[in-house]
């Protein structure tokens, strides 16, 4: 579980960045920064549920 957030974290982070390199725009929000928020947080849970694995061993 912990190793598809991850992965789902990091895919999210790169569009975003890739969307924040090519200067997408979208008029409702910007899809760049709501993307590479979305997959820092992933990224983030994915840490957590790491740290927590290795506590319990």
């Amino acid at each position: 579980m912990q190793k598809k957030v991850s992965v789902a974290g990091w895919l999210l982070f790169i569009i975003g960045a890739c969307f924040w390199i090519a200067d997408v725009n979208f008029p409702f929000v910007d899809i760049d920064s709501v993307l590479v928020g979305i997959g820092a947080v992933l990224l983030l849970i994915s840490g957590l549920m790491k740290m927590k694995d290795q506590q319990m061993e």
